[in-house]
């Protein structure tokens, strides 16, 4: 009952909120939908390792660090479900919602039983998880932040397994579900590598690590990763791609790399501030992150008593060092790609805190609730029910304020109005060429979905892209355009006429649609 109820919170109105799609689902979306009929990107890669986010019938621009490729898992998960339904907004979201909602919930509950070897403690650690702010706004878009945690969830439960029966399969289970998740996330580059090896740190704390099991691991892992890495051999160019990641910073941000440039102690300020990010409390417990396609800014990354029942689960587990050891190695090292890369404040990047602090206060709930102490159990029960009151104030209010409040933090363009347009205006009165901006925040990708969705995708070979409206008076009569509109109403040029006003969710003008007769 607890795993449908996540799938109901989880998938409830996926259409709706988020209001659009942000620029990576839209890649994410296009890419899969062509693996699925295909088998290829749309760079005609047959099943790629890593997917480059290039469409040849697409906007024609260079990035400053060539192409962007994702890893790949995420995609194939979307693909495989369109394989069997339609290319929608629900469908692409969906693969995503059922990975963050109900998977890894149930993943969670399993590690823990295997940790804690206690089903309240257990059910705490999914319970808290399942009700995260954070968890929720992630996994229900179609990106890849969400990926990562099964395999992290899997590796740990091996481990708990493997301490309690040194099996050298399990070792070998390991080894291969950690290669896997390679395959996840950028982030998993770093963290499968580092999961391996605390495997094998635990496991030889705990007096059961043996050779046998650390060679069937490092097989298992190496097996896994084979085909990336040979894939890589001959696309140099990719694992550049992955390299830039890191060292590329987002807008306002520094990456480590640009840091130490800049002289050592000003780097080390940098890193300690975003690495503590992550650790402050109004950002874990109250407010969230700054960007509000990650947090509704009235809502931390879990609920608030969270923090009470992580910090009882954390002194409950002084009896059992090797597992305290094991969850605050994996909670501190959790920030540590987001560091590298130099953002604050974005839990998709640090996805491992979302994993360890759900078990920390799993623990802690099992401690009040199994308590001979009548307070610590009523306590246990009253934090249960502010959890429950807080997390139905933050799903109203995702479901409503939120949806319209973010919704330019999904897409600053609201391009799918406009392209709602535009199919309509082609419907009605047809037109030999549509031209739209180049570099309009992924334009083409969410272009490519919106036709391909609404089952226009002819529309792709009538498409342009113009660098500015001068490039206008040399179209072809009976073209259509979409011309932004920043604060004012853009001049139509000479020999097009404006035909519509483009407004958004809001119901404020975004951009306006011109035509050349």
């Amino acid at each position: 009952m607890g795993l449908l109820a996540s799938a109901a919170i989880y998938l409830y109105g996926l259409d709706r909120v988020p209001a659009y799609l942000t620029l990576d689902e839209a890649h994410f979306a296009v890419h899969a939908q062509s693996i699925a009929e295909t088998g290829r990107n749309l760079n005609g890669q047959l099943l790629p390792p890593l997917v480059s986010l290039e469409d040849p019938e697409g906007e024609p621009f260079t990035l400053p660090w060539g192409t962007t490729y994702y890893l790949p898992f995420g995609m194939y998960l979307i693909a495989a479900t369109l394989e069997v339904l339609p290319l929608t907004v629900t469908t692409v979201r969906a693969p995503m919602a059922l990975l963050g909602g109900v998977i890894n919930v149930a993943l969670i509950f399993f590690v823990a039983l295997a940790l804690f070897r206690n089903r309240v403690a257990a059910a705490g650690a999914a319970f808290v998880l399942a009700l995260s702010p954070a968890n929720v706004i992630s996994s229900r878009q179609a990106i890849d932040s969400v990926c990562q945690p099964p395999f992290v969830l899997g590796a740990l439960w091996c481990l708990a397994a493997f301490l309690r029966t040194p099996d050298p399969k399990l070792a070998l289970a390991g080894g291969v579900i950690l290669g896997c998740g390679i395959y996840a996330y950028v982030t998993s580059i770093v963290f499968m590598p580092f999961y391996l090896a605390l495997f094998w740190l635990i496991a030889w704390r705990a007096g059961v690590l043996e050779r046998r099991a650390v060679l069937l691991s490092l097989a298992g892992f190496i097996a896994a990763i084979l085909p990336m890495a040979l894939w890589l051999a001959s696309h140099p160019d990719a694992a550049r791609s992955l390299q830039l990641q890191y060292n590329r910073a987002d807008p306002g941000s520094t990456t480590l790399m640009q840091a130490l440039g800049g002289g050592g102690g000003a780097a080390l300020s940098n890193t300690l501030h975003i690495y503590w990010s992550y650790f402050d409390p109004t950002f874990l417990f109250i407010q969230g992150g700054n960007a509000r396609n990650l947090s509704t800014g009235r809502d931390g990354v879990f609920l608030i008593p969270v923090a009470v029942l992580a910090l009882i689960g954390c002194y409950a587990m002084r009896r059992d060092r090797l597992l305290q050891m094991l969850l605050v190695i994996g909670l501190l090292v959790s920030p540590i790609p987001a560091v590298i890369k130099g953002t604050p404040y974005a839990i998709q990047r640090a996805s491992g805190l979302l994993i360890y602090i759900s078990l920390f206060a799993g623990a802690g709930f099992a401690a009040l609730s199994i308590s001979k102490k009548t307070i610590a159990r009523a306590t246990a029960v009253l934090i249960a029910l502010v959890m429950a009151w807080q997390f139905s104030g933050f799903y109203r209010e995702y479901h409503t304020t939120y949806r319209s409040a973010s919704a330019r933090a999904f897409d600053p363009t609201a391009f799918r109005e406009s392209a709602d347009v535009l199919i309509e205006h082609d419907r009605t009165s047809g037109a030999d060429a549509i031209f739209l901006p180049l570099n309009y925040y992924d334009v083409s990708a969410k272009w490519r979905f919106y036709t391909s969705s609404r089952d226009r995708r002819e529309l792709l070979k009538r498409t342009r892209y113009y660098a500015d409206a001068s490039a206008l008076l040399s179209a072809p009569a009976n073209s259509l355009a979409l011309m932004p509109m920043i604060d004012v109403m853009p001049k139509a040029p000479e020999g097009w006429s404006v035909v519509d006003v483009v407004k958004d969710l809001n119901g404020d003008p975004s951009s306006v649609i011109i035509r050349r007769p």
